[in-house]
This record gives C-alpha cells, structure tokens and sequence, in this order.
C-alpha cells in the first residue's frame, strides 16, 4: 500500500527537479482554500505550457498546486511563469519554486 502513494511522489519530485523547461501562461486560477496549511494556499491552476525547446509541441495542462501565501499574487490570470514538466500519459507541471513571473500575455 505504501509503494502507491510513495511512488507518484518520488516521480513528481524528479520532474520538479530535473523535467523539461518551459514557459506557462495562466489561463484560469482558483483559490480554493487561503489557509489550507500554516502559510500555504490550495490552488487550482490552468496552465497553457509552452516547452522552451522548439522541437516539443505546446499544451494545456490543469493542476492542483500547494502555493505559500505569499506567491498567490503571482499567479494572476495572464501571467507567465517558468515551469518545468514530463511527457508522460499524465503530464506533470511545476512552476519554479519560488515562482517567478517572466513575462505577462493577454
């Protein structure tokens, strides 16, 4: 039973480290809960991810993301952000941590 939850953990641990780079403008953002824990916010956030290598293809992506507080006025609709991700069946973004706005798109 541990092998389950331990697994898709260790996964997204490496993508958030080692995964492809790209950009991702936010498309939608849902604050679900401010106070989720001590200094941390549950967010639900739609991202259209664009790899910063041309030969990969762009796409969208939704996640469900545990933010500081403090980062909740980054993630404003419009914003670009620098992620990193997998090409697996079930896509894995990640923004930086910290989050860090690069640009800002209509």
């Amino acid at each position: 039973m541990k092998i389950k939850t331990t697994a898709p953990k260790a996964i997204s641990t490496i993508v958030r480290m080692f995964g492809s780079a790209g950009h991702a403008r936010i498309d939608r953002l849902v604050v679900v809960r401010r106070d989720f824990r001590p200094g941390g916010a549950l967010v639900l956030v739609g991202l259209d991810v664009k790899p910063l290598d041309p030969s990969q293809k762009a796409f969208h992506d939704e996640e469900a993301l545990l933010v500081k507080t403090e980062s909740l006025e980054k993630l404003v609709v419009g914003n670009v952000i620098r992620v990193r991700f997998d090409h697996g069946r079930d896509r894995r973004v990640f923004p930086f941590s910290p989050i860090e706005v690069v640009g800002k798109e209509p």
